[in-house]
């Protein structure tokens, strides 16, 4: 999977939450993931913690 837009790449096995470890999408563009640390998050566990950090789509 690529987050083109933070030049991040995961192998599509790796593409789950670092938090909760819960899969991130089904491997589809357009995918919401949360970025902290060039660490994927879910919403929730985003959302858990302190804001104002990047948001992006997965491209493809």
């Amino acid at each position: 999977m690529i987050i083109e837009s933070l030049n991040l790449f995961y192998h599509l096995s790796c593409f789950r939450c670092y938090v909760c470890k819960m899969t991130l999408g089904n491997g589809t563009r357009g995918t919401d993931v949360r970025v902290r640390d060039s660490k994927l998050h879910c919403q929730s566990c985003y959302s858990s913690e302190e804001s104002g950090l990047k948001f992006s789509k997965v491209l493809g």
